[in-house]
């Protein structure tokens, strides 16, 4: 019977963790600048819109804003030397940050927008 229990709890963690890579393969619905709230952050978001103030700092973080028909958002990409910095339209999709009372996108993921 522990025995048992045990391969039941193994096949419950592997198939959790089956689930999550699932979810996390499929992308964010792309939103609007003005529906990110302050309330959300710390969920997935994606935002498309047009790429202003590119800065890429000594430690090869880059800075920027989206800008889309509702608003703007301030977006940081982390080492992103595996991300190319944005020229033109661009979607975003990264972890709802607030930092010094502002939102920013903590971003994963950068592709064009067609």
């Amino acid at each position: 019977m522990e025995r048992f229990a045990l391969v039941s709890f193994v096949l419950a963690v592997s198939g959790l963790g089956a689930l999550a890579a699932i979810a996390f393969s499929f992308p964010s619905p792309v939103e609007l600048t003005g529906a990110l709230t302050a309330d959300r952050v710390g969920q997935i978001v994606t935002v498309c819109g047009t790429v202003e103030g590119v800065k890429i700092s000594k430690n090869n973080h880059t800075f920027f804003s989206v800008a889309d028909e509702e608003g703007s958002i301030r977006v940081v990409a982390f080492n992103s030397s595996q991300l190319a910095p944005p020229t033109g339209p661009t979607c975003v999709t990264g972890r709802l940050n607030l930092y010094r009372g502002d939102l920013e996108i903590i971003a994963d993921r950068l592709t064009d927008h067609d």
